[in-house]
């Protein structure tokens, strides 16, 4: 289906690595972490402001309905569009697109953009979207 699964993926010189991101520790999450909405065919946008000193930083989607399906695409602060990556590409099929993308010189600074699309004809779900 044309994307990567369960391998280091360069974009540049950003290494993304699609199976071996951390898992997020959801110990402690409030009784009902899903704090984003969507309808089937609708795009969300979202914005992290990345601080200059980071080598790595983790984005975590998960959605509730694992019957749907969400597609994630990061625009970086420099310009680079990473994506698109589905439920897969982490290497598991689990409502879930976890990335850890890295680059030994640091990555972009600055003000980093997530689309997220509800990629189902129809329906609504709850997502949770997470950076660490």
């Amino acid at each position: 289906d044309g994307h990567a699964s369960g391998a280091i993926e360069l974009n540049g010189s950003i290494a993304v690595d699609l199976a071996n991101a951390p898992a997020a520790d959801d110990a402690g999450a409030t009784a009902n972490p899903y704090n984003n909405a969507i309808t089937g065919g609708e795009t969300n946008w979202h914005s992290i402001d990345v601080a200059s000193a980071l080598k790595a930083i983790n984005i975590d989607l998960k959605w509730q309905d694992p019957s749907d399906s969400l597609r994630l695409v990061i625009y970086t602060a420099d310009g680079k569009v990473l994506g698109p990556y589905y439920d897969d590409s982490d290497g598991s099929t689990d409502a879930r697109i976890n990335l850890n993308i890295a680059n030994p010189s640091g990555v972009a600074a600055g003000e980093w953009y997530l689309k997220v699309t509800d990629t189902a004809l129809a329906g609504n779900d709850q997502y949770y979207l997470k950076t660490y």
